[in-house]
């Protein structure tokens, strides 16, 4: 039972975030997390799931400073449980939020540590993310040439990826579109 209240609720908490309800959000993260006490059985990955959901909820309720708490906490369980891309991305979330919260001290200092976990974790999508609002960080303090060295760093990377053929679209096919008025000419000449 406990398995699904807590799959229900992370559902239900992620469809309140796609329609902006970051209350809603927030009611179903806390009570998943009330079933995951020291008897919880699952995947404990599933506790960072529910407080990065929950952590977008403060986000998008505009209680950054909860926000960032929220991505702390769960960036670290999904390191514990070895997931360290997913980690990664919850520091440039909670750097980014730190940047919306005007935070410029905090933000630099979570920056520098993401490039380095970015580094050395090999995530080169994270990476380049970082750079970019290193960049943006160090221009708005005034180091401008650190902020260009950041985005020159940042431009060699989306080259590398950019290096790698794009998938061809194929050509032709046919397309049915529903109308609601019954439409006269089939030629669209």
């Amino acid at each position: 039972m406990p398995e699904k209240t807590v799959q229900y609720a992370l559902m239900h908490a992620r469809k309140a975030l796609e329609t902006f309800s970051p209350e809603d959000a927030l009611r179903s993260t806390k009570t998943a997390l009330a079933f995951l006490d020291a008897e919880w059985e699952g995947d404990r990955a599933v506790e960072g799931e529910l407080r990065a959901q929950q952590a977008a909820a403060h986000r998008m309720a505009g209680t950054t400073g909860r926000a960032i708490e929220q991505y702390d906490a769960a960036a670290a369980i999904f390191e514990r449980q070895g997931h360290v891309p997913q980690a990664i991305e919850l520091k440039l979330a909670a750097a980014e939020t730190a940047w919306q919260a005007r935070r410029s001290d905090e933000t630099k200092r979570r920056v520098e540590a993401g490039i380095e976990s970015s580094r050395s974790a090999g995530q080169d999508e994270s990476l380049r993310k970082f750079l970019h609002l290193a960049a943006t960080v160090a221009n708005m303090g005034g180091d401008y040439a650190r902020g260009a060295a950041y985005l020159e760093e940042a431009e060699r990377l989306a080259e590398a990826d950019v290096a790698a053929p794009a998938e061809e679209i194929p050509n032709g096919g046919r397309l049915i579109v529903a109308m609601i008025n019954p439409v006269a000419a089939t030629d669209p000449a």
